[in-house]
This record gives C-alpha cells, structure tokens and sequence, in this order.
C-alpha cells in the first residue's frame, strides 16, 4: 500500500505529484488481492504540514478499478526524525467487502538506515490493529540512480480481516516479511521511475493459515508538479 511521503511542502507551497505504478500482483500486507498485472494511479497534494492522497487499484484481467484509497495525514518533522498521523479510507468499488477505514501514526527515522514504524488501527471492519516495521538503505550510483534494498517485518494485532491462527481466533502475531530491491532512477528534474523486485513470505505458523509465499515485480513512475 503506498502513502503520501513523509515530507513537509517547502516554502508552505501547494505541492503536487502524479503517480502510476504496475505490479505482476497487488500483495497487502501478504496478502494477494489481484488476478494478476494491476496499475495504480495515484495523486499526492501537500501543503505546508498537510497532506492528501487518493490511490487506485486497477485490475487488468477483469478490466476493473476494484479499490480506491483515500489517505489524509498530518506531518511534521525535525532534521532525522518525522511524525505522520492520518485516516485511511478504504472504498471496494469491485470486491464483495464493505468499506472501511483505518487511524495511523508513523515514525520515521535516519540512521545508517532509513527506519519507518507504523501502527495501523482499523476501527470499522477489522476492528483491530496492523503493525509495521521498514528498514531500508539507499546506494549512490552515479548521479542519477541508487539501488535501494528494503526489508519489512510486520505484526498482525487482531485484525479480524486479516484472517483467524492456528486456534481458529483473531491473532496477536507476527504476521508477513518482506524484501525488496528496487533502482530509483532520476530521469528528469522532476521525473522518477523506479523498477522493482520483491518477495513477501509469512513469519509463523498463524500467519500462514492466510498467506503464502509470494514473489512479485512492477515498476513506479512519480511525476511532480
């Protein structure tokens, strides 16, 4: 799932960016949600410590937008560290599940690594909570490029649309890992693309009552205005 960067607009200015991004599959939170190649439109708006996204999910196979994300967030931030608060709106304008919505509060942090915590409460239909950790590195190479290498490690809190454990209940667990190895290009001064590859695997016994193994690839592309 892709939220608006965890950055300030500079100089209080409207900020605004289109994105479109296509996956072989649309992994969330572990979990494969697709039929196959899906496309994701996205806007971002920020201006000064507010922010705006709206992300959707376009399955090619059946032809169909089946999910649009709505996100409204707060930011601030000081030289390494940044808070993030926001709303997340789910609408499964294809799927047979009913909208819902979840609160979150992130952490970011830059050390020898760049470190994102994130707790997720979903407070309409899972009536739980979603817990993720991302730790990622970036490598110069040359000005234009860096090869960026990410790992995740997320924890299902009994999150009832996340799926029920080994004792058939809602789970307080670690739930999905993934790693992911991605070239930023720059190819404009405004223009980025990003080709990835990714693999997403369950951490316990609990998490692998609903999902699997599950190796994907896609390409990003982020224009700003």
């Amino acid at each position: 799932m892709i939220f608006i960067d965890q950055a300030v607009a500079e100089d209080n200015r409207l900020s605004t960016s289109f994105s479109l991004d296509s996956y072989s599959n649309y992994i969330w939170r572990g979990r494969d949600i697709s039929k196959g190649f899906v496309l994701q439109p996205g806007i971002d708006l920020i201006e000064k410590q507010y922010g705006f996204n709206v992300m959707g999910n376009f399955d090619i196979k059946d032809a169909k937008l089946n999910e649009l994300l709505y996100t409204l967030n707060y930011m601030t931030k000081s030289d390494d560290l940044a808070l993030n608060f926001g709303l997340v709106y789910y609408e499964f304008t294809a799927h047979n599940h009913r909208d819902t919505m979840e609160a979150y509060v992130s952490m970011s942090a830059k050390f020898v690594v760049d470190a994102i915590f994130t707790i997720y409460y979903d407070f309409l239909e899972g009536k739980g909570g979603f817990f993720e950790s991302d730790f990622s590195y970036s490598l110069p190479i040359g000005t234009l490029a860096k090869l960026k290498l990410a790992s995740d490690f997320n924890m299902d809190m009994s999150n009832s649309l996340l799926g029920r454990g080994t004792k058939n209940q809602y789970f307080f667990n670690f739930y999905n890992g993934q790693l992911m190895a991605s070239f930023i290009i720059k190819a404009a001064n405004n223009f980025v693309i990003e080709p990835l590859a990714a693999y997403s695997y369950p951490l316990t016994k609990d998490a692998e009552l609903n999902i699997k193994d599950e190796f994907f690839y896609g390409i990003r592309a982020k224009l700003a205005i």
